[in-house]
């Protein structure tokens, strides 16, 4: 008798935890970036009250007999699977689309988002405005410009700078077709001066 209540308490134990999961997950069903989890469960070892016997001449073989002691949860698993990417009309936040993440950094440690609704600090620097950390950058892009500083992983979104215009020096248009259902795979290059 006490194995069975034993074993329908982890039962019981178990799917609380399932119900705190799906309940964690309503709950945050708005959050940005927020990743739904699920639980997984495993049978918890048996117990072995008679053990196997190997096949005689005469008869055969018999199985063990085991009584297991239950379930327990053996993981809870974040879904990492794209989510949809929805426009929010704030030019500073961003979505990754794929695989990812967004490093943000508060000059000792590095940390890992999803979540992109950024800011600008004082500094001109893109943050995250709930805890501060800076978005980090990899590369020289903008160095050249003026409008990222060299050796400094901090994204600069730099209103004051005006960029400089750059002239177009070839378009490429594509053919007219020639016929109504077929057209031409090959483009005009116009070179401009």
């Amino acid at each position: 008798m006490s194995f069975a209540l034993s074993s329908g308490v982890t039962g019981l134990q178990a799917h609380q935890q399932m119900l705190d999961v799906a309940g964690n997950n309503l709950a945050n069903v708005n959050t940005t970036a927020f990743k739904a989890s699920r639980i997984l469960f495993s049978e918890l070892l048996s117990e072995t009250i008679k053990k196997a016997s190997q096949p005689t001449t005469n008869t055969g073989g018999t199985n063990p007999v085991q009584m297991g002691s239950g379930v327990g949860v053996s993981g809870i698993t974040p879904n990492m699977s794209q989510g949809n990417i929805v426009n929010t009309g704030n030019p500073l936040d961003l979505a990754i689309e794929g695989e990812g993440y967004f490093v943000l950094s508060d000059g000792q440690q590095y940390v890992y988002t999803r979540a992109g609704a950024f800011a600008v600090d004082q500094d001109s620097v893109l943050v995250d405005p709930s805890t501060g950390y800076r978005v980090q950058r990899i590369g020289s892009e903008g160095e050249a410009d003026g409008f990222q500083v060299a050796g400094d992983s901090n994204v600069h979104v730099p209103y004051d700078i005006a960029m400089a215009a750059k002239t177009t020096s070839e378009v490429i248009v594509p053919m007219q077709p020639l016929r109504r259902h077929r057209q031409m795979s090959s483009r005009r290059i116009l070179n401009l001066p």
